[in-house]
């Protein structure tokens, strides 16, 4: 019953459907974490080790990989507090550098499964908040 792969498809399927459902709303709070820094200013709205581990999230679900620079421009702070947000995230075993090997001269990031685990865990939370939240039907944004 187990290896039974037709009983495992919807399983499968189900699996898949939440990814793609975190990746939306993973890409939704970074759209969301944008238009704050673009209201009230990138000092005082950004998070840039959240905002780095939602893109990797979001480009590892879309199976691409990504560069330190890539990863930099998704922090908006300076490329050094970049380097230094994702080398304390390599030294917590959040995320792991590897040589690109398309470019010897560069490194490519992805996150830990472990790291992916937690990512996933903290966007059920939020898809299950916002599965309770009232449905708006007064036409407004």
């Amino acid at each position: 019953m187990w290896n039974d792969e037709e009983g495992d498809q919807p399983l499968a399927r189900c699996r898949s459907q939440e990814a793609a459902s975190y990746a939306a709303i993973a890409e939704a709070i970074l759209t969301a974490r944008k238009k704050f820094g673009r209201a009230f200013g990138f000092d005082l709205a950004t998070d840039p080790n959240g905002d780095m581990l939602l893109y990797l999230y979001i480009r590892e679900h879309d199976g691409r990989t990504t560069s330190l620079s890539a990863l930099w421009g998704a922090s908006n702070v300076a490329y050094s507090t970049a380097r230094r947000c994702v080398t304390a995230m390599e030294e917590r075993g959040v995320v792991q550098r590897f040589p690109d090997p398309s470019d010897g001269r560069r490194y490519l990031v992805g996150l830990t499964p472990r790291a992916r685990q937690l990512i996933e865990a903290g966007l059920e939370l939020v898809r299950l908040a916002g599965a309770c939240l009232p449905s708006r039907n007064d036409g407004s944004p």
